[in-house]
């Protein structure tokens, strides 16, 4: 849990400047920026409740990891090569260490998918605590 807790706080600074650069983007770029956009909005819900900003909710994190887990399946399609033009801010790292990129999209995938496991279990423990009281 702790691993993904850590995860979750990287790719919230990671994610949360980005849905500001959409002015003017279009075609794949637009594309993999509102890709982002939305994954840094799941990321915002999973955040608030990891840092007990906001009361837990099984259903918002159950979505919100599902909306994470998709995208981090189809994110890698949307990063063709030169595709740098602005205003995108994605950086040469991303073509330089293509592998890298790759794995750390298939471990955001991993990561929701647990997320998504324990907040069914969380909810299923609540249904069974207060079914039993």
């Amino acid at each position: 849990m702790k691993k993904f807790t850590a995860l979750t706080i990287v790719m919230i600074a990671v994610l949360s400047p980005i849905s500001y650069a959409h002015d003017g983007a279009t075609g794949v770029i637009k594309q993999r920026m509102d890709m982002m956009g939305e994954i840094a909005k799941a990321m915002k819900s999973i955040g608030q409740m990891v840092k007990g900003e906001i009361d837990y909710n099984a259903d918002i994190a159950t979505k919100s990891a599902l909306e994470i887990e998709k995208h981090a399946e189809r994110l890698p399609q949307l990063f063709p090569e030169n595709s740098t033009t602005k205003p995108s801010e994605a950086l040469p790292a991303i073509w330089e260490n293509w592998e890298e990129f790759n794995q750390l999209m298939k471990e955001m995938k991993t990561q929701s998918r647990s997320l998504t496991d324990i907040a069914a279990t969380v909810t299923a423990s609540n249904e069974i605590n207060v079914n039993s009281g």
